[in-house]
């Protein structure tokens, strides 16, 4: 298996199941992580948030990818 389908089948994997529902998955999980500190990182001293919502939506997103990739070139990936 290479990389790039660890990493998938990783992102693909839940990140909080229950017995009710899976939940969110993990690439969910962490592309919501990393948004919600790139928007806390949005603001400015009058403490006003300016940012584009596409451009941080997929920046998040990029992110939650490299973290997978990076879990599963490390082994980490389970």
């Amino acid at each position: 298996m290479g990389l790039y389908d660890k990493a998938t089948m990783n992102g693909q994997s839940t990140a909080f199941p229950t017995d009710i529902d899976d939940g969110l998955t993990k690439r969910e999980w962490f592309a919501g992580m990393a948004l919600q500190g790139i928007i806390a990182a949005c603001g400015n001293s009058d403490g006003a948030v300016s940012y584009k919502e596409n451009a941080v939506a997929a920046n998040a997103i990029s992110l939650a990818d490299a973290l997978l990739k990076q879990l599963a070139e490390s082994d980490g990936a389970k």
